[in-house]
Protein backbone atom coordinates (compact mmCIF):
# COMPACT_ATOMS: atom_id res chain seq x y z
CA UNK A 1 0.00 0.00 0.00
CA UNK A 2 0.84 3.21 -0.81
CA UNK A 3 2.79 5.54 2.18
CA UNK A 4 -0.09 8.07 1.26
CA UNK A 5 -3.16 5.41 1.01
CA UNK A 6 -1.42 4.13 4.22
CA UNK A 7 -1.75 7.35 6.11
CA UNK A 8 -5.20 8.10 4.86
CA UNK A 9 -6.78 5.18 5.72
CA UNK A 10 -4.97 5.93 9.49
CA UNK A 11 -5.91 8.76 10.07
CA UNK A 12 -9.80 8.21 8.93
CA UNK A 13 -9.52 4.98 11.51
CA UNK A 14 -8.58 8.13 14.16
CA UNK A 15 -11.45 10.34 13.23
CA UNK A 16 -13.82 6.87 13.94
CA UNK A 17 -12.35 6.59 17.57
CA UNK A 18 -12.75 10.60 18.14
CA UNK A 19 -16.75 10.44 18.43
CA UNK A 20 -16.46 7.97 20.82
CA UNK A 21 -13.87 9.18 22.90
CA UNK A 22 -15.59 12.78 22.86
CA UNK A 23 -18.75 10.99 24.16
CA UNK A 24 -17.13 8.91 27.12
CA UNK A 25 -15.48 12.14 28.02
CA UNK A 26 -18.89 14.24 28.14
CA UNK A 27 -20.68 11.51 30.22
CA UNK A 28 -17.89 11.35 32.69
CA UNK A 29 -18.28 15.29 33.25
CA UNK A 30 -22.09 14.64 33.05
CA UNK A 31 -21.81 12.36 36.07
CA UNK A 32 -19.13 14.43 37.92
CA UNK A 33 -21.44 17.18 37.61
CA UNK A 34 -24.23 15.94 39.04
CA UNK A 35 -22.51 14.46 41.82
CA UNK A 36 -21.09 18.13 42.36
CA UNK A 37 -24.38 19.10 42.74
CA UNK A 38 -25.70 16.47 45.17
CA UNK A 39 -23.11 17.25 47.54
CA UNK A 40 -23.65 21.62 47.25
CA UNK A 41 -27.48 20.29 47.85
CA UNK A 42 -26.61 18.37 51.15
CA UNK A 43 -24.40 21.47 52.40
CA UNK A 44 -27.21 23.43 51.69
CA UNK A 45 -29.18 21.57 53.46
CA UNK A 46 -27.28 21.25 56.45
CA UNK A 47 -26.58 24.92 57.06
CA UNK A 48 -30.15 25.37 56.61
CA UNK A 49 -30.43 22.92 59.50
CA UNK A 50 -27.55 24.64 61.54
CA UNK A 51 -29.26 28.43 60.77
CA UNK A 52 -32.54 26.94 62.35
CA UNK A 53 -30.57 25.09 65.30
CA UNK A 54 -28.67 28.96 65.57
CA UNK A 55 -31.83 30.69 65.83
CA UNK A 56 -33.36 28.20 68.72
CA UNK A 57 -30.43 28.77 70.42
CA UNK A 58 -30.65 32.52 70.09
CA UNK A 59 -34.35 32.06 71.37
CA UNK A 60 -33.30 30.52 74.30
CA UNK A 61 -30.08 32.80 74.99
CA UNK A 62 -32.91 35.92 74.87
CA UNK A 63 -35.45 33.66 76.80
CA UNK A 64 -33.13 33.15 79.67
CA UNK A 65 -31.49 36.92 79.73
CA UNK A 66 -35.37 38.20 80.23
CA UNK A 67 -35.75 34.98 83.04
CA UNK A 68 -32.89 36.67 84.37
CA UNK A 69 -33.73 40.15 83.86
CA UNK A 70 -37.29 39.30 85.50
CA UNK A 71 -35.46 37.61 88.15
CA UNK A 72 -33.32 40.20 89.06
CA UNK A 73 -36.52 42.80 89.79
CA UNK A 74 -38.34 39.95 91.42
CA UNK A 75 -35.07 39.92 94.01
CA UNK A 76 -34.75 42.96 93.94
CA UNK A 77 -38.64 43.81 95.95
CA UNK A 78 -38.21 42.63 99.76
CA UNK A 79 -41.94 41.72 99.31
CA UNK A 80 -41.40 39.29 96.26
CA UNK A 81 -38.10 38.10 96.73
CA UNK A 82 -39.29 35.23 99.57
CA UNK A 83 -42.10 34.70 96.89
CA UNK A 84 -39.45 33.64 94.31
CA UNK A 85 -37.53 31.50 96.75
CA UNK A 86 -41.07 29.89 97.64
CA UNK A 87 -41.64 29.68 93.75
CA UNK A 88 -38.22 27.66 93.55
CA UNK A 89 -38.16 25.61 96.65
CA UNK A 90 -41.86 24.25 95.12
CA UNK A 91 -40.01 23.30 91.88
CA UNK A 92 -36.83 21.63 93.77
CA UNK A 93 -39.98 19.29 95.19
CA UNK A 94 -40.94 18.64 91.77
CA UNK A 95 -37.82 17.93 90.43
CA UNK A 96 -36.51 15.92 93.69
CA UNK A 97 -39.75 13.55 93.36
CA UNK A 98 -39.12 13.31 89.89
CA UNK A 99 -35.42 12.45 90.66
CA UNK A 100 -36.36 9.79 93.37
CA UNK A 101 -38.68 8.06 90.22
CA UNK A 102 -36.31 8.19 87.47
CA UNK A 103 -33.73 6.51 90.24
CA UNK A 104 -36.22 3.67 90.76
CA UNK A 105 -37.08 3.38 87.15
CA UNK A 106 -33.89 3.04 85.81
CA UNK A 107 -33.05 0.73 88.80
CA UNK A 108 -35.74 -1.64 88.18
CA UNK A 109 -35.44 -1.86 84.65
CA UNK A 110 -31.52 -3.15 85.52
CA UNK A 111 -32.26 -5.70 87.52
CA UNK A 112 -35.27 -6.90 85.54
CA UNK A 113 -32.39 -7.01 82.44
CA UNK A 114 -29.94 -9.01 84.61
CA UNK A 115 -32.57 -11.38 85.79
CA UNK A 116 -33.93 -12.10 82.11
CA UNK A 117 -30.62 -11.70 80.70
CA UNK A 118 -29.31 -14.17 83.40
CA UNK A 119 -32.30 -16.65 82.87
CA UNK A 120 -31.95 -16.63 79.14
CA UNK A 121 -28.43 -17.20 78.66
CA UNK A 122 -28.92 -20.60 81.55
CA UNK A 123 -31.86 -21.55 79.18
CA UNK A 124 -30.38 -21.34 76.29
CA UNK A 125 -26.72 -23.31 77.83
CA UNK A 126 -29.48 -26.21 78.66
CA UNK A 127 -30.51 -26.73 75.61
CA UNK A 128 -27.44 -26.26 73.93
CA UNK A 129 -26.35 -28.86 76.77
CA UNK A 130 -29.09 -31.09 75.75
CA UNK A 131 -28.71 -31.06 71.67
CA UNK A 132 -24.84 -31.80 72.53
CA UNK A 133 -25.93 -35.03 74.78
CA UNK A 134 -28.33 -35.86 72.04
CA UNK A 135 -25.68 -35.34 69.29
CA UNK A 136 -22.86 -37.40 71.29
CA UNK A 137 -25.40 -40.47 71.68
CA UNK A 138 -25.83 -40.29 68.03
CA UNK A 139 -21.76 -40.08 67.18
CA UNK A 140 -21.76 -43.12 69.71
CA UNK A 141 -23.97 -44.85 67.55
CA UNK A 142 -22.44 -44.01 64.46
CA UNK A 143 -19.13 -45.37 65.93
CA UNK A 144 -20.14 -48.22 66.82
CA UNK A 145 -21.72 -48.71 63.06
CA UNK A 146 -18.66 -47.87 61.49
CA UNK A 147 -16.51 -50.39 63.98
CA UNK A 148 -19.07 -53.42 63.28
CA UNK A 149 -18.90 -52.19 59.61
CA UNK A 150 -15.07 -52.37 59.58
CA UNK A 151 -14.98 -55.56 61.66
CA UNK A 152 -17.24 -57.17 59.12
CA UNK A 153 -14.57 -56.11 56.19
CA UNK A 154 -12.07 -57.66 57.74
CA UNK A 155 -13.54 -61.05 58.14
CA UNK A 156 -14.46 -61.03 54.30
CA UNK A 157 -10.92 -60.13 53.38
CA UNK A 158 -10.28 -62.99 55.57
CA UNK A 159 -12.35 -65.21 54.28
CA UNK A 160 -11.24 -64.14 50.79
CA UNK A 161 -7.96 -64.93 51.79
CA UNK A 162 -8.85 -68.38 52.56
CA UNK A 163 -10.27 -68.86 48.88
CA UNK A 164 -6.65 -68.79 47.93
CA UNK A 165 -6.19 -72.34 45.99
CA UNK A 166 -7.75 -72.45 42.14
CA UNK A 167 -9.79 -74.96 42.33
CA UNK A 168 -11.59 -71.75 44.68
CA UNK A 169 -12.04 -69.41 41.49
CA UNK A 170 -15.95 -69.13 41.93
CA UNK A 171 -16.10 -68.50 45.30
CA UNK A 172 -13.30 -66.06 45.01
CA UNK A 173 -15.42 -64.04 42.69
CA UNK A 174 -18.18 -63.76 44.80
CA UNK A 175 -16.32 -63.81 47.96
CA UNK A 176 -14.69 -60.33 46.26
CA UNK A 177 -18.48 -58.56 45.46
CA UNK A 178 -19.04 -59.45 49.46
CA UNK A 179 -15.76 -57.81 50.33
CA UNK A 180 -16.51 -54.55 47.94
CA UNK A 181 -20.14 -54.41 49.70
CA UNK A 182 -18.90 -54.71 53.06
CA UNK A 183 -16.32 -51.20 52.22
CA UNK A 184 -19.06 -49.62 50.54
CA UNK A 185 -21.32 -50.32 54.23
CA UNK A 186 -17.75 -49.07 55.48
CA UNK A 187 -17.23 -45.80 53.69
CA UNK A 188 -20.83 -44.50 54.28
CA UNK A 189 -20.66 -45.36 57.98
CA UNK A 190 -17.48 -43.26 58.50
CA UNK A 191 -19.23 -40.95 56.26
CA UNK A 192 -22.05 -40.68 58.68
CA UNK A 193 -19.75 -40.32 61.66
CA UNK A 194 -17.77 -37.31 59.95
CA UNK A 195 -21.05 -35.45 59.17
CA UNK A 196 -22.20 -36.53 62.57
CA UNK A 197 -19.34 -34.84 63.99
CA UNK A 198 -19.50 -31.50 61.79
CA UNK A 199 -22.42 -31.15 62.85
CA UNK A 200 -21.53 -31.08 66.67
CA UNK A 201 -18.65 -29.07 65.91
CA UNK A 202 -21.07 -26.22 64.22
CA UNK A 203 -23.36 -26.99 67.30
CA UNK A 204 -20.40 -25.81 69.67
CA UNK A 205 -19.75 -22.38 67.35
CA UNK A 206 -23.23 -21.30 67.37
CA UNK A 207 -23.51 -18.25 69.38
CA UNK A 208 -26.35 -17.59 72.26
CA UNK A 209 -29.59 -15.47 71.03
CA UNK A 210 -28.50 -12.18 71.99
CA UNK A 211 -30.88 -10.44 74.74
CA UNK A 212 -33.36 -8.58 73.03
CA UNK A 213 -35.10 -6.43 75.59
CA UNK A 214 -37.71 -6.41 78.65
CA UNK A 215 -40.40 -8.82 78.16
CA UNK A 216 -43.69 -7.24 78.71
CA UNK A 217 -44.59 -8.70 82.26
CA UNK A 218 -41.24 -7.01 83.09
CA UNK A 219 -42.20 -3.64 81.58
CA UNK A 220 -45.51 -3.94 83.57
CA UNK A 221 -43.94 -4.16 86.93
CA UNK A 222 -41.90 -1.72 86.19
CA UNK A 223 -44.49 0.93 85.35
CA UNK A 224 -46.28 -0.16 88.35
CA UNK A 225 -43.88 0.45 91.05
CA UNK A 226 -43.03 3.94 89.49
CA UNK A 227 -47.43 4.86 89.62
CA UNK A 228 -46.61 3.29 92.91
CA UNK A 229 -44.53 5.93 94.00
CA UNK A 230 -45.60 8.99 92.29
CA UNK A 231 -48.98 8.34 94.09
CA UNK A 232 -46.55 7.52 97.54
CA UNK A 233 -45.16 10.89 97.40
CA UNK A 234 -48.01 12.93 96.20
CA UNK A 235 -49.79 11.40 99.03
CA UNK A 236 -47.06 12.51 101.68
CA UNK A 237 -47.37 16.38 99.99
CA UNK A 238 -50.89 16.19 99.05
CA UNK A 239 -52.46 16.94 103.22
CA UNK A 240 -51.01 20.59 103.14
CA UNK A 241 -51.72 21.49 99.73
CA UNK A 242 -48.23 21.07 98.75
CA UNK A 243 -48.48 19.10 95.77
CA UNK A 244 -50.73 21.30 93.54
CA UNK A 245 -48.59 24.20 94.28
CA UNK A 246 -45.43 21.95 93.43
CA UNK A 247 -47.27 21.40 90.40
CA UNK A 248 -48.55 24.84 89.06
CA UNK A 249 -45.00 26.15 90.01
CA UNK A 250 -43.63 23.91 87.41
CA UNK A 251 -45.86 24.75 84.77
CA UNK A 252 -45.93 28.22 84.94
CA UNK A 253 -43.33 31.11 85.46
CA UNK A 254 -42.58 33.22 88.56
CA UNK A 255 -44.23 36.18 86.93
CA UNK A 256 -47.54 35.06 86.85
CA UNK A 257 -47.72 33.64 90.64
CA UNK A 258 -48.40 35.22 93.76
CA UNK A 259 -47.20 33.74 97.09
CA UNK A 260 -47.89 36.31 99.57
CA UNK A 261 -46.30 38.73 102.28
CA UNK A 262 -42.61 37.83 103.55
CA UNK A 263 -44.25 36.72 106.78
CA UNK A 264 -46.76 34.00 105.01
CA UNK A 265 -43.50 33.19 102.56
CA UNK A 266 -41.42 32.22 105.49
CA UNK A 267 -43.86 30.16 106.80
CA UNK A 268 -44.26 28.52 103.39
CA UNK A 269 -40.61 27.80 102.93
CA UNK A 270 -40.71 25.95 106.89
CA UNK A 271 -43.19 23.85 105.53
CA UNK A 272 -41.48 23.10 101.86
CA UNK A 273 -38.51 22.09 103.95
CA UNK A 274 -40.09 19.97 105.98
CA UNK A 275 -41.79 18.67 102.85
CA UNK A 276 -38.64 17.67 101.60
CA UNK A 277 -37.65 15.85 104.69
CA UNK A 278 -40.50 13.49 103.28
CA UNK A 279 -39.54 12.65 100.02
CA UNK A 280 -36.23 12.01 101.58
CA UNK A 281 -37.26 9.07 103.91
CA UNK A 282 -36.49 6.22 101.59
CA UNK A 283 -36.93 3.51 104.90
CA UNK A 284 -40.73 4.73 105.08
CA UNK A 285 -41.35 5.14 101.11
CA UNK A 286 -40.03 2.44 99.42
CA UNK A 287 -41.99 0.01 101.52
CA UNK A 288 -45.07 2.29 100.57
CA UNK A 289 -43.96 2.25 97.07
CA UNK A 290 -43.86 -2.00 96.94
CA UNK A 291 -46.86 -2.51 98.85
CA UNK A 292 -49.00 -0.13 96.89
CA UNK A 293 -47.55 -1.83 93.55
CA UNK A 294 -49.11 -4.56 94.43
CA UNK A 295 -52.23 -3.14 95.07
CA UNK A 296 -52.48 -1.78 91.65
CA UNK A 297 -51.30 -5.06 90.54
CA UNK A 298 -54.08 -6.72 91.91
CA UNK A 299 -56.65 -4.43 90.01
CA UNK A 300 -54.64 -3.87 86.96
CA UNK A 301 -56.77 -5.42 83.81
CA UNK A 302 -54.70 -5.12 80.14
CA UNK A 303 -56.44 -3.98 76.87
CA UNK A 304 -54.04 -6.17 75.49
CA UNK A 305 -51.13 -9.01 75.96
CA UNK A 306 -48.78 -6.22 74.73
CA UNK A 307 -50.09 -3.31 76.89
CA UNK A 308 -47.23 -2.06 79.41
CA UNK A 309 -49.72 0.12 80.84
CA UNK A 310 -53.29 -0.78 82.62
CA UNK A 311 -56.43 0.25 81.71
CA UNK A 312 -58.02 3.94 83.09
CA UNK A 313 -61.02 2.31 84.50
CA UNK A 314 -58.61 -0.48 86.80
CA UNK A 315 -56.39 2.69 87.98
CA UNK A 316 -59.52 4.18 89.15
CA UNK A 317 -60.64 1.47 91.24
CA UNK A 318 -61.26 1.94 95.21
CA UNK A 319 -58.25 -0.88 95.63
CA UNK A 320 -56.05 0.64 93.52
CA UNK A 321 -55.92 3.70 95.42
CA UNK A 322 -53.26 4.74 99.16
CA UNK A 323 -54.60 4.55 102.43
CA UNK A 324 -55.23 7.78 103.00
CA UNK A 325 -55.39 9.37 100.18
CA UNK A 326 -58.48 9.84 97.21
CA UNK A 327 -55.80 10.40 94.52
CA UNK A 328 -55.64 7.42 92.19
CA UNK A 329 -53.02 6.66 89.70
CA UNK A 330 -55.61 7.65 87.02
CA UNK A 331 -55.12 11.34 88.14
CA UNK A 332 -51.88 11.38 88.78
CA UNK A 333 -51.10 10.36 84.93
CA UNK A 334 -54.15 12.91 83.98
CA UNK A 335 -52.50 15.65 85.62
CA UNK A 336 -48.82 14.09 84.57
CA UNK A 337 -46.90 14.82 88.32
CA UNK A 338 -43.53 14.82 88.06
CA UNK A 339 -43.44 13.59 84.01
CA UNK A 340 -44.47 10.66 84.65
CA UNK A 341 -45.36 9.90 81.31
CA UNK A 342 -41.92 10.47 80.32
CA UNK A 343 -40.71 7.37 82.29
CA UNK A 344 -42.84 4.80 82.17
CA UNK A 345 -41.68 2.17 79.25
CA UNK A 346 -43.89 1.46 76.27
Amino acid sequence: MPFADWLRARRERRDEHLPAAEEARLLKLYWNRAELKRSLDDLEEEVRQLRDLLKQQQALLHRAGEDAEGLEQVLANPELGFGAMVHFALRGLWRAGRVQLQQVATEMRRQYEEQERRAQQTGLQSARRLRLQEADGRIAAAQEQVTAARAQVAAAERDLISLSSPWYYFQRQEQREVVADARIREHGAAAALESLRSVRATLLKEPLTEYTGLSVESRRWVNLHVLALAQVLVARLMPEGIAPQMKLAWQRDLGSLRYGTRTESLGRLAQLNGAASLLRTTAVVAPQMREQAERLAQAAVYRSGMDTLPAGVTLEADTAQLPGSNFTAAQLLADDYFEIGRLLLP
